[in-house]
């Protein structure tokens, strides 16, 4: 039987994809930053500090994490992921997304529209049931299923 998560749409939509998980807080310009800077697609995480996904492919995947990491540059850092269409295809959170992240995938959404789906508040039990390589399936209402 498939298990359901319930969480908060910030940004809803319908995604499928692979879990990427990582369960150290997520740093987008870290981990996008080779991408941004030398081109090329689809992006691989350059977050040396996280080693869950360092490596990973972050294009397309449905990134499981607790919470974003970062700075002012959060909000920017978004809008250049959408707009070179690098984005996951969702971004789940067990925490409460920060304003600053929110505030660039919404910016992403309008300027460039990114269809990155983007849930929070799935609680602790997500990220320790759901690992690297599961089948999630996100709807608008917030619920994500693991297969």
């Amino acid at each position: 039987m498939a298990e359901e998560y319930r969480g908060r749409p910030v940004l809803p939509g319908r995604a499928s994809g692979t879990a990427l998980v990582s369960r150290a807080p997520f740093d987008a310009l870290a981990s996008f930053k080779r991408c941004l800077q030398e081109g090329g697609r689809p992006a691989f995480s350059g977050d040396e500090s996280n080693a869950d996904i360092l490596g990973a492919q972050l294009t397309g995947c449905v990134l499981c994490v607790p919470q974003a990491v970062g700075s002012t540059s959060a909000g920017t850092t978004w809008d250049l992921i959408a707009c070179r269409r690098l984005e996951p295809a969702a971004l789940l959170f067990a925490e409460s997304i920060d304003s600053l992240s929110a505030g660039g995938l919404v910016v992403a959404r309008v300027w460039d529209g990114s269809a990155v789906v983007v849930v929070d508040r799935l609680g602790e039990d997500f990220l320790t049931e759901v690992t690297t390589g599961c089948s999630l399936s996100v709807s608008e209402d917030g619920i994500v299923t693991v297969a």
